[in-house]
């Protein structure tokens, strides 16, 4: 193990302040506690630091040290929880909010965030609640720095109504936003401006600078809508299927400014400030141009995880080469990572900072192994062979944890990212030397034509890659112990061949055998399944799961089975099939499996009053009954009365 975690300093302060966070999730200490350990704590490192080799005790003062690092991030994650509860507002209520955030546009509505000042013409006493609200698109559009007075009910976001639903009650929470609430037009009305910091407005007047020049040049459509991600990293006016094409390609990290692009843009500034380094205190102010420079463009681009991370990392780079200090790439990783962590311990749990360190990381150990295999003497088919290690490199890293969250794998990342990556450096790079030369029309023109071309191709080719037989592979249900024992099989595999043990080829044959079983254990519990789900929604399908086999009764054609088939199969973190799908309007029909008979029927012109209940073991639809309830012969659903599960194992 230890040849794949190495002794990085770094990487155990992390991993113990990661453990506190986690424990806050679950545990709660008094604050009064928690600061009498840490002082606590540093007391006795002062005593074994000056002390301690003398009594040979230095190793309890790593022992301390680890647990400090676990108390403060404890301390730091319970300070930064989520509010446990919020007061509920009628359903009409005057508000006026600060907006803070615009998030581009959703269908038919401009969505905001926004910072709640009061509601009801009373001030709130907690501060930071935030709203995020919905505008028709036909309303006027608002800025960041805007005070709005709003009616409507602001409706506080509650947890998933149904199995297997996002759970967005937690991911909005966690970012301070406890409401929600959609308004109709002419619903919000401005009452004053609050002029937001100064370095905000500039990065605004930027991003509309940026667009109105890329249009200017002919770029538009999809091509503007990735060129604008690349540069900017607001990906708002991506469309869904765009967005699936890339997906399907395995190109998705493309879109999000990340560590890739961040390298584009840390050599060309190495390259830009070069000449500095022959002045005397030239290398002091190559290093601050360039460490601020790529804070200020992540500022620029919203400060994501992916971008924080390889600010942190380049600004790591710069700082050693600077002081003539050996640069650990590793190190510099995990000290990102726990900076990060202690400003914001709610970072973590964001899918994207686990999946960006896990694609660093897994590039830092694995990439040299895979290199490895092959030695190639053309320099070319070097290269491409190289960029292939790469990719495998961060795709073993992600693959378990991606599988864990979209239950898919692009069978082709390798095709995508042999031409797409090298493509987007060019980009990037076009991009640049555009804007520097806007003020020039004829060559700015021809730079804008060759970088639309080459977004051209980049978007031809993610949407071919994406039709390719067996592009996708859906319907990958992992949950989080196969997750871990994957993560394992890494681990062992890569130090079976790093050190040749016996010990680690009996270790990693023990666990390719224990996931087996343990999926075979996994899916001969699903036999048992049999039961029916009446969903909480709009309109309520019905459907009745027999092991892996799925029947649905749905309220009218615009109702998609298989969507709330999709969301049982995340639930129960099992691939299950829809065999068959009913639709009954103003009508009943009956429906014979095994030893259960049921009548449904929704509408109002459907009378249950007539049905003689001991024909049917399960009636289903607009019963008079605001709750399920069991009579002698017969089960009674009410399809609009909320979720609700039942075994029918019962009535076989």
């Amino acid at each position: 193990m230890n040849s794949f975690f190495k002794q990085s300093p770094f990487f155990r302060l992390f991993l113990f302040a990661l453990l506190g966070v986690v424990c806050a999730q679950y545990f709660q200490i008094r604050e009064v506690v928690l600061f009498a350990l840490l002082l606590g704590g540093i007391l006795v490192l002062f005593v074994l630091y000056f002390w301690g080799r003398s009594l040979r005790l230095d190793p309890y003062w790593g022992i301390t040290f680890h647990i400090l690092c676990a108390c403060t991030g404890f301390l730091l994650a319970q300070q930064s929880l989520p509010l446990s509860i919020v007061e509920d507002y009628p359903k009409y209520s005057t508000y006026v909010v600060l907006t803070t955030k615009e998030e581009g546009t959703n269908g038919p509505y401009n969505r905001y965030e926004g910072e709640l000042f009061s509601v009801n013409d009373q001030i709130l006493d907690e501060k930071g609640l935030k709203v995020r609200f919905m505008v028709d698109t036909s309303d006027s559009l608002f800025r960041a720095g805007e005070m709005l007075y709003g009616k409507g009910f602001l409706k506080r976001i509650d947890p998933p109504a149904n199995p297997g639903d996002f759970d967005y009650k937690t991911w909005a929470n966690r970012r301070g936003i406890y409401y929600t609430t959609y308004c109709k037009k002419g619903a919000l009305t401005s009452i004053g401006y609050h002029d937001p910091p100064r370095i905000q407005q500039v990065v605004r007047d930027i991003r509309f600078w940026l667009t109105a020049q890329f249009e200017k040049c002919g770029i538009v459509g999809d091509e503007l809508a990735i060129l604008i991600a690349l540069t900017t990293g607001d990906k708002a006016s991506i469309d869904s299927d765009l967005r699936a094409s890339f997906a399907t390609a395995g190109l998705m990290h493309v879109l999000a400014v990340s560590g890739l692009h961040i390298g584009i843009i840390y050599l060309i500034l190495c390259w830009l400030v070069k000449p500095l380094e022959f002045y005397k205190h030239g290398k002091l102010l190559r290093m601050s141009i360039i460490v601020g420079a790529l804070w200020l463009y992540a500022f620029f681009t919203g400060m994501s995880p992916s971008v924080s991370r390889a600010v942190l990392m380049f600004s790591f780079v710069v700082i050693g080469e600077t002081s003539g200090r050996r640069y650990a790439s590793e190190n510099a990783l995990f000290a990102s990572a726990f900076l990060l962590m202690i400003f914001n311990p709610n970072i973590i749990f964001e899918a994207g900072f686990q999946l960006s360190y896990l694609a660093v990381f897994g590039i830092f150990r694995l990439y040299k192994p895979i290199y490895d295999w092959f030695y190639l003497k053309n320099r070319i088919a070097d290269k491409i062979w190289s960029l292939c290690a790469l990719s495998i490199a961060a795709q073993l890293a992600t693959t378990p944890l991606s599988l864990y969250y979209f239950n898919q794998f692009p069978t082709y990342f390798l095709m995508g990212n042999l031409l797409i990556v090298p493509l987007v450096g060019f980009v990037i790079q076009g991009a640049v030397l555009f804007l520097a030369v806007s003020f020039y029309s004829p060559v700015s023109d021809f730079i804008g034509l060759i970088v639309n071309y080459i977004l051209k191709i980049m978007t031809g080719y993610s949407d071919w890659v994406s039709t390719l037989p067996f592009s996708l592979i859906s319907s990958i249900y992992t949950d989080l112990l196969t997750v871990f024992l994957l993560y394992l099989l890494v681990i062992l595999v890569y130090s079976m061949f790093k050190t040749h043990r016996v010990t680690f080829v009996f270790a990693t044959s023990t666990l390719i055998l224990t996931l087996f079983i343990y999926g075979g254990i996994k899916s001969f519990k699903a036999l048992d399944r049999y039961e029916i789900h009446a969903f909480d929604s709009y309109k309520s399908p019905i459907l009745i799961v027999d092991s892996n086999t799925a029947f649905a009764f749905l309220p009218d054609t615009s109702v998609c089975a298989q969507t709330f088939v999709d969301k049982l199969s995340m639930f129960y973190k099992t691939p299950l099939t829809l065999a068959y799908s009913h639709v009954s309007v103003d009508a009943l029909s009956v429906f014979s499996y095994q030893n259960i008979k049921i009548l449904y029927g929704i509408g109002s012109a459907v009378n249950f009053s007539d049905v003689q209940k001991g024909d049917y073991d399960i009636i289903a639809g607009d019963s008079p009954s605001i709750e399920a309830l069991r009579t002698t012969e017969a089960l009674v659903l009410n399809t609009k009365g909320g979720y609700a599960k039942y075994d029918l194992q019962r009535f076989n």
